[in-house]
């Protein structure tokens, strides 16, 4: 199965950029995170934010994540 999958993401390096986003996404939201500063959560936000700029997809994630900021940092 990891062998399939680092086939994909050899052929496919797009999927792999957004596989490690959405990956990188799920850190941030950890429940680990909880006890984290709210500077700290909005500054890791804001880091995920610009790694995204290129993937039109996730875009409505974005507005989403803007919205709802001042609930979830």
């Amino acid at each position: 199965m990891k062998e399939t999958v680092n086939e994909v993401f050899t052929q496919h390096g797009d999927l792999k950029n957004a596989y490690d986003i959405s990956q990188n996404f799920k850190q941030w939201y950890a429940y680990k995170n909880t006890p984290v500063s709210t500077l700290k959560i909005k500054d890791t936000l804001d880091k995920w934010y610009s790694i995204t700029l290129k993937i039109p997809e996730l875009d409505c994630v974005k507005k989403m994540m803007h919205k709802h900021e001042s609930e979830i940092s």
